[in-house]
């Protein structure tokens, strides 16, 4: 049995880390709605903090008071975090953000109307250009679609997530309970050997020019479908649903 005051590659990656934030001088800001941020999503759950928030002491000065709230997990392993500076009376009213709702690919003229959008013609001759002006055409026209078609969805959405945030409160509970009652977890001691690997050990000329060859069609359309659905969308607000379709 490894002794407890044993380093290991993660212990020196944690002290880099703490080493880190004593010389910025940043601190933790205490989040509320809950103790986990992660969660295995097992019938045996198991939950950790893994995501924190940190500010400077400029920041701090600047929004003294300043909130973290954690929200109900809907898919993601991963708990968001949502950052409140306090000062809710200054805010300027936003346009509602984009968001696609994988409900919408169930509606029988949802393909149909993409399809009319996408064919239009766009002034540009940039592949990644093309791509953004559709999608923002895209985003645009389906914006107001989703609003009329599926407010009463929302609704019931809003309502699931209240009791699913009652759910993860008895989780939480249940957790924190056993945890001290019988004591952390402990850690995981593994680590790979530095010899693992010989320092001459490198790719051919073969495998090099395999690795830095162009993506195929067939390679493009093989990633594509094999992604998972229901996974968090990337910046444009657009999961890979969408483009499966």
């Amino acid at each position: 049995m490894l002794g407890k005051n044993r380093k290991t590659p993660l212990s020196h990656i944690s002290n880099v880390f703490n080493s880190v934030i004593h010389v910025l001088g940043v601190r933790e800001i205490h989040m509320h709605g809950g103790a986990y941020t992660w969660s295995n999503k097992q019938k045996t759950p198991l939950l950790e903090k893994l995501d924190r928030v940190l500010m400077s002491a400029d920041w701090e000065d600047i929004f003294p008071l300043m909130q973290v709230k954690k929200l109900v997990s809907d898919l993601s392993d991963h708990c968001p975090l949502l950052l409140m500076t306090g000062d809710c009376n200054n805010v300027t009213p936003k346009n509602r953000e984009f968001r696609f709702d994988v409900a919408w690919l169930k509606s029988e003229d949802f393909l149909d109307k993409v399809g009319e959008i996408w064919k239009k013609p766009v002034n540009s001759v940039d592949p990644i250009d093309i791509l953004n002006i559709k999608l923002k055409r895209f985003k645009k026209h389906f914006k107001m679609w989703g609003s009329n078609l599926f407010g009463h969805m929302r609704k019931k959405k809003k309502e699931l997530k209240y009791e699913l945030e009652k759910l993860e409160k008895i989780e939480e509970h249940a957790t924190e309970y056993y945890k001290n009652l019988f004591g952390l977890a402990p850690g995981n001691m593994f680590h790979m050997s530095r010899d693992l690997w010989s320092l001459d050990e490198t790719i051919s000329e073969e495998e090099n020019t395999m690795l830095t060859a162009p993506f195929s069609i067939k390679e493009i359309e093989e990633a594509l479908f094999s992604m998972d659905v229901n996974r968090a969308p990337g910046p444009d607000n657009i999961p890979i649903e969408f483009f499966q379709h």
